[in-house]
């Protein structure tokens, strides 16, 4: 196997990997927004409209953070595609047809 097909799997792997453990619904990111937000709120038992507004506004704020991480792992993705569709089509171009074959087919 060469560098280029080892790179493009392990880009193509690594980003499926990176992506599923954000966007899991049991990845550490979605846990720690929400225990978060638990510790943040006021201990008592009604809540008034600026407290409830502060903390949709802090899990908004959160989430938009954390939604233009993942961004990267698709882009990891397909990185390592494209390297294994450039190394297909030249590996392709590159070999020899056998004695006797018929070339306009190819």
């Amino acid at each position: 196997m060469n560098f280029i097909k080892l790179l493009g799997y392990t880009l193509l792997i690594g980003g499926f990997i990176g992506m599923a453990l954000v966007v899991s619904p049991r990845g550490g990111v979605i846990k720690a927004m929400c225990f978060q937000q638990l510790v943040d709120m006021p201990q008592q038992e009604q809540l008034n409209r600026g407290d409830v507004l502060a903390a949709l506004e802090r899990v908004a704020r959160m989430a938009w953070n954390k939604a233009q991480t993942p961004m990267v792992m698709p882009l990891v993705m397909l990185v390592g595609g494209l390297l294994l569709g450039f190394e297909a089509r030249r590996k392709r171009s590159c070999e020899v047809p056998p004695e006797g074959a018929n070339i306009s087919a190819i």
